[in-house]
């Protein structure tokens, strides 16, 4: 079968990349000599299976991008340990809030990533593709579901976004994990990420405080 390449120039709408992204320099820092970034296109620590790279692969895969999403719920900290050989590091918790998953609130973090790519990468758009928390919420007597740690994680991950920009960040949206509770992989039905509440026996929805607050932000254009 003949493959048929497409050119950029044939396509319509923009194209860009997801992913997670975490600053990678704080590794270094650290003195560990891995780092999961991409050094003049390729790994600075060689990845164990990787694939043959033949002439011309990287002109073709190194086109430029409309915009870069980033995925971003938590930072990690880590200290020199055994826990992730060959990296030689262990996990830190540090004193502070947690969500459901574990996972550290500081949204600090954002900013400092958004910060991070803008001058490493320069990519022409920016979008938050994914941010959000999971707490174990439930519908109180009111009819209304009160969730008062997710609607301040909203609003202040929000707000580093936004400081963001002010540093020239060519930030162009944030999109929230999730609309609704959902199946969250391994987790299963456990994990509630939404801004609507979804009572999974009968199917009932009822929008969070969190869901409010985001309606709140998009009317008044203000956190």
């Amino acid at each position: 079968m003949t493959k048929k390449r497409v050119s950029r120039s044939s396509m319509v709408g923009d194209f860009g990349l997801v992913d997670s992204v975490q600053e990678p320099m704080r590794v270094w820092r650290l003195g560990f000599p891995f780092a999961a970034e991409l050094q003049g296109g390729f790994y600075a620590f060689p990845v164990v299976g990787h694939p043959e790279v033949r002439p011309g692969d990287m002109a073709v895969i190194g086109q430029p991008l409309d915009f870069l999403g980033i995925n971003m719920y938590r930072r990690s900290v880590v200290a020199h340990g055994t826990d992730l050989p060959p990296v030689n590091i262990r996990k830190i918790s540090p004193p502070g809030a947690y969500t459901d998953m574990g996972w550290e609130v500081y949204s600090r973090g954002l900013y400092d990533i958004l910060t991070w790519v803008h001058r490493r990468y320069a990519p022409p758009a920016i979008y938050v593709t994914e941010n959000g928390a999971a707490f174990d919420d439930e519908v109180a007597a009111d009819g209304r579901c009160h969730d008062e740690r997710r609607v301040s994680y909203l609003r202040e991950h929000i707000r580093q976004a936004l400081a963001s920009r002010e540093q020239g960040v060519p930030l162009r949206g944030y999109f929230v994990w999730s609309t609704m509770d959902n199946f969250e992989w391994a987790y299963g039905y456990k994990m509630r990420f939404g801004v609507i509440h979804v009572d999974y026996a009968t199917q009932k929805r009822t929008i969070k405080d969190s869901g409010y607050l985001l309606q709140q932000i998009t009317r008044t254009r203000a956190v």
